[in-house]
């Protein structure tokens, strides 16, 4: 047992001593022999390295090894036939030009900082909505649009008047809900709901008007199990 074990460390030596080696050997170069242009351009101040590694068809290390075996040194810095971005004509590449903006709400004096190119005038969505006439995007017309033509005429009915009956809940919360119940989904304690006193299918199979659905008289708030149970009777 122990010889087996000397073996594969004298064999685990030898590897390792050979890549040791290998690390150890000069780096190879794609320069044999040096034309008085090479030599030229690897010389010249006013380029980069990178520039001569382009011109030379080599890698960057390779300009590099290069300047060293033939002593060659190249000052650091700025080239001379390059622009050094300092003035207000050459900025430097990456730095946004931004601009300060006061919230276009009447009763709002919050500043927000933008570039130039952005269209931002308010401060957050809500000033925009509470500023923003967005009365036509609820229209007939634009919900047409937006509805499949594959959606069941019925679940097209119940979806607008869940919606007109949203927006007249809050324009006349203190009417239909002067307590402040809390409006919750079934399974909650102490949860209310708002419920249409006559249902909307029964409104649908009689043709009446989303809109008259919708109105506070036919809106109260009930207890979520009185609600449920409504479906069931």
């Amino acid at each position: 047992m122990s010889i087996v074990i000397k073996n594969i460390t004298l064999k685990y030596r030898a590897s390792i001593n050979t890549l040791i080696g290998e690390w150890n050997m000069p780096a190879k170069d794609k320069f044999i022999e040096y034309s008085e242009e090479q030599i030229k351009m690897l010389g010249d101040p006013d380029l980069y390295t990178r520039q001569v590694a382009k011109m030379l068809g080599v890698g960057v290390s390779t300009v590099v090894r290069a300047r060293q075996r033939l002593g060659i040194k190249v000052p650091l810095g700025q080239k001379k036939n390059t622009i050094r971005a300092k003035t207000k004509e050459h900025k430097r590449p990456g730095k946004v030009k931004q601009e300060t903006r006061t919230c276009l709400h009447p009763e709002c004096s919050i500043t927000f900082i933008v570039i130039p190119s952005r269209t931002k005038q308010y401060c957050s969505h809500r000033c925009h909505s509470l500023t923003v006439d967005n009365s036509h995007l609820h229209s007939a017309a634009v919900l047409a649009k937006r509805t499949k033509s594959t959606t069941p005429v019925y679940k097209r009915y119940k979806a607008l008047v869940h919606r007109l009956s949203g927006k007249t809940y809050h324009e006349n919360i203190d009417i239909i809900n002067p307590e402040r119940h809390p409006r919750t989904l079934n399974g909650v304690d102490g949860g209310w709901q708002l419920d249409h006193i006559k249902t909307i299918k029964e409104c649908f199979e009689q043709g009446i008007p989303a809109e008259e659905v919708a109105a506070v008289s036919n809106l109260r708030m009930l207890p979520w199990q009185q609600n449920l149970m409504r479906n069931y009777n």
